[in-house]
């Protein structure tokens, strides 16, 4: 195995969870398959299910892991780790990719063989082969009848946690009772592995009804001052409580996966001081399309990062993408209606950013609608709200 180690007793801080996707239009998004069945059912563990001989490969927008972004923005660790839990034999094969250095790097190909459902997991060394930090991905080839991943995570070790998060999670509306409920159960779903985070809806409408929603979520009700005044007073509504170290601003009307706000919270854990997380946002009509990933900004103008993402060229757009220098989408962006849920998301990135000017170094993109700023002092952050 050269450098590479495997171990079946991790001490390690998961980063980023392998998300597994039934939906067969933005499954390119997620993983690529043949003979791969994908069980999400409550009842049973999530699992993918493989046939002797079938195959999967995660080099994908949404599981791939831009271990760049460890070098550049944290605490950077000697090694990425990945672990995998399944049944069965599998041949597994990891990669490293660099955008303008050629072919994928082939660092494992072996056997793996799991018992009683054990963890298994493979250390990468940063500096091992021709290429130094880059995109990593993974496939696997099932061995056995019977095979089965029931989950993967790509971590690091434990060592480089630098802090403790406490989000201050804040979303803004207005007369979107059914939207917000959705999006509010999806981050209840989060908060179970979240440490002490708080919920604050600022209801601009005031047709909220606090019994709609479990009474830990605080329920701020005030005259509709527009998308940067509402995110305004969640951001003030944090800073004045010290125990939470980020804040994160959520749009009422996305989808979002639940695995998307633990990321942000376990990334926050180990990277740098004064950076900050933003997000992409793809089309709920077509799943596969980029809307907004960032932007560059041309004399006049901003011009957005779109993609659009197939099984044929997927895995060439994430490299585009994750290439040194520009931004990456460590997770599920949530999915909005079109242009209108477009230019309202790049709205109100452009007012938080403004605000936050002043502390704010740099920007990597994670989730769509979602934007998490490290908490400025109070003393040093003024937020004007007028009508």
């Amino acid at each position: 195995m050269g450098g590479y180690e495997m171990h079946t007793r991790p001490q390690s801080l998961s980063l980023h969870r392998i998300i597994f996707q039934s939906d067969l239009e933005s499954r390119p998004l997620y993983f690529h398959a043949e003979g791969v069945k994908v069980n999400l059912s409550s009842d049973r563990e999530p699992s993918l299910e493989f046939c002797e001989g079938a195959r999967a490969h995660f080099k994908t927008f949404f599981n791939a892991f831009p271990e760049s972004h460890l070098q550049h923005l944290a605490r950077a660790p000697e090694s990425t780790l990945l672990r995998v839990r399944g049944r069965g034999r599998f041949q597994i094969k990891l990669f490293r990719s660099v955008s303008g250095l050629g072919p994928d790097q082939l660092l494992v190909d072996q056997l793996l063989v799991f018992e009683n459902r054990n963890d298994v997991e493979f250390t990468i060394p940063y500096r091992m082969g021709r290429m130094t930090a880059g995109l990593l991905s993974f496939s696997l080839e099932a061995k056995s009848i019977d095979a089965a991943i029931f989950g993967a995570d790509w971590c690091v070790s434990a060592e480089c946690k630098v802090r403790e998060v406490q989000l201050g999670i804040v979303v803004c509306t207005f007369k979107r009772e059914e939207y917000l409920k959705k999006t509010v159960k999806n981050i209840e779903r989060a908060l179970p592995g979240l440490a002490n985070a708080q919920v604050f809806i600022i209801d601009h409408g005031a047709t909220i009804e606090a019994s709609q929603f479990p009474s830990e979520i605080h329920l701020i009700r005030q005259p509709n001052i527009g998308g940067s005044g509402g995110f305004g007073r969640g951001m003030r509504e944090v800073a004045q409580r010290p125990q939470l170290s980020h804040t994160l601003l959520m749009d009422d009307d996305i989808e979002v996966d639940p695995e998307m706000i633990l990321r942000t919270a376990h990334w926050y854990e180990v990277l740098r001081e004064g950076v900050a997380i933003s997000g992409g946002m793809f089309d709920s009509k077509q799943r596969c399309s980029l809307w907004e990933a960032g932007a560059f900004y041309e004399p006049g103008r901003l011009v957005p990062r779109m993609r659009t993402f197939s099984d044929s060229d997927s895995c060439k757009s994430v490299l585009e993408l994750a290439r040194p220098g520009f931004a990456f989408a460590l997770g599920r962006p949530a999915l909005g209606g079109g242009k209108a849920s477009s230019e309202s998301f790049f709205n109100s990135l452009c007012t938080t950013c403004g605000c936050l000017q002043a502390f704010l170094q740099t920007l990597f993109f994670i989730n769509n609608a979602i934007i998490s700023c490290l908490q400025a002092n109070p003393s040093t952050l003024t937020l004007r709200i007028s009508n």
